[in-house]
């Protein structure tokens, strides 16, 4: 087992910087410096894409990803606040944002999971109908809060990025899963984004791996990226090229073949989720 120590972003330095003399017992080297997929910029699109990679390139979401709750095109604006109706999501495409998915969901607390979107990994990188032995992800995604209306002490919502075992009907099973929570919360009004790797497989609940990176508003980061090597996964947030590791964790029982996001809105105004591109590769070096 590793030591991992937490980190935040200085704002002096613009640059992420491991708190001293706290660690955490478990995840990697903490503070790691090496850009993200070797020696290119990971905004930029990959020479070779994966049949499941996306860049929001088109007027409206692909088929292939199959969406939770009401998504209504259009209309999205930053500070609108909107309650109803229950259960729906404002979108749109490649419009507000060049290249974009744009997400502004309803404010609604008591929504279990909220709205989101997942896709199914597609049948050339399968092995065998399960999961790849070798598979990275890396979503390209902010979250924005309008900073300047909401009180201290307001938690603003969640946002989750997870693979996770299929069920049968196509949909994520919630119990056994890994990937990322995105919180705000304005009762640190410096440091409100937290960025988390969590799992869940049975009989544990969602569970924590790690300390958690705590951000500003803005900037925030740039991407997420989930490494499984195996029944070994390893979660790093990504910024300017550079990653932070979050965690490590071996989960021999999950078997990943469905990824997506969810987000739950807790107040007004609504914020936009920025998703800039979603990636995979089935042949990524394991990154020590």
């Amino acid at each position: 087992m590793s030591t991992t120590h937490p980190v935040k972003w200085d704002d002096a330095r613009s640059a992420i910087v491991m708190l001293e003399g706290l660690t955490a017992t478990t995840g990697g080297d903490g503070n790691s410096g090496g850009p993200a997929f070797g020696f290119w910029d990971p905004s930029q699109k990959p020479v070779t894409a994966s049949s499941n990679d996306d860049e929001f390139e088109g007027s409206d979401l692909s088929a292939d990803w199959i969406k939770t709750g009401t998504w209504s095109l259009g209309s999205v604006a930053r500070g609108d606040s909107f309650t109803t109706p229950a259960d729906t999501v404002r979108y749109d495409v490649n419009s507000s944002r060049k290249s974009h998915l744009v997400m502004q969901g309803v404010s609604d607390p008591l929504q279990p999971l909220g709205q989101g979107i997942r896709q199914l990994l597609k049948p050339e990188n399968l092995d065998a109908g399960n999961a790849p032995a070798n598979w990275q992800m890396l979503w390209g995604f902010v979250r924005e809060v309008d900073v300047s209306s909401l009180p201290v002490s307001d938690n603003d919502g969640i946002a989750l990025i997870l693979m996770g075992d299929k069920t049968n009907v196509d949909e994520l099973d919630f119990t056994k899963f890994v990937g990322f929570s995105v919180v705000t919360d304005y009762t640190n009004a410096d440091l409100p984004v937290k960025v988390q790797m969590v799992w869940a497989y049975p009989p544990d609940d969602l569970t924590a791996v790690g300390s958690p990176l705590l951000l500003p508003a803005i900037p925030s980061f740039d991407a997420l990226e989930i490494h499984k090597v195996g029944t070994e996964y390893r979660g790093y947030c990504v910024k300017g090229g550079n990653r932070v590791e979050l965690g490590v964790i071996d989960l021999p029982g999950l078997n990943p073949t469905v990824y997506g996001l969810w987000s739950v809105i807790s107040d007004t105004p609504n914020p936009l989720i920025f998703i800039d591109y979603v990636r995979h590769s089935f042949s990524a070096a394991k990154a020590d």
